[in-house]
C-alpha cells in the first residue's frame, strides 16, 4: 500500500477559511455592502473553498475503489475528512451570513470553471460539494 501524501497543510487552511467566514457572519457588508472590491472578497472566499475541496488526495486505491461492507472513513485519522466538512460547514455558514442569492451570484462562474475541468475528477468533485453546500444553508433552489 503506498504512503498517503501528508494533507496536514490543508486542514490549516481549512480552519482559515472558517476564521474568514466568521468574519463575515459578524460583518456580513464586508461582502453585501456596495463599496468597490466587495465582489471580489466574496469571489475570493468562494475560490478558496472550491481550490480547498479540489486539493483532496488524488490516489485511489484498491482498497478505496472496492471497499469492504461496511466500510466506513476512519474520521479520526482522515485529514481529507476533516478539511472537507470544514469547508462544507464554512459554505453554510458563509450562506447563512450572506444569504442564498449573494453566493450563488458568486458561485455560479467558478462551478461552471470547475464542472467543465475534465483534467481531474478532483475539480469536478469540488464543483459538485460547493454546489451541494448551498441547499444545506437552508436554500430553497
Amino acid at each position: 500500500m503506498a504512503a498517503q501524501p501528508d494533507l496536514s497543510w490543508l486542514l490549516d487552511r481549512a480552519h482559515l477559511l472558517d476564521f474568514v467566514v466568521s468574519v463575515v457572519q459578524t460583518f456580513p457588508k464586508i461582502v453585501t455592502g456596495k463599496n468597490s472590491g466587495v465582489k471580489d472578497r466574496a469571489t475570493t472566499i468562494l475560490k478558496i473553498s472550491f481550490e480547498l475541496m479540489a486539493q483532496v488526495s488524488s490516489e485511489t486505491t484498491d482498497e478505496w475503489m472496492n471497499p469492504a461492507d461496511g466500510f466506513k472513513v476512519d474520521e479520526q485519522e482522515d485529514v481529507n475528512h476533516d478539511a472537507e466538512k470544514q469547508v462544507q460547514t464554512s459554505i453554510v455558514l458563509l450562506v447563512e451570513a450572506v444569504g442564498f442569492k449573494t453566493v450563488l451570484l458568486h458561485m455560479q462562474p467558478l462551478f461552471l470553471e470547475y464542472i467543465q475541468n475534465t483534467t481531474d475528477w478532483r475539480y469536478q468533485y469540488s464543483a459538485l460539494v460547493v454546489a451541494s453546500q448551498l441547499g444545506a444553508g437552508g436554500c430553497k433552489l
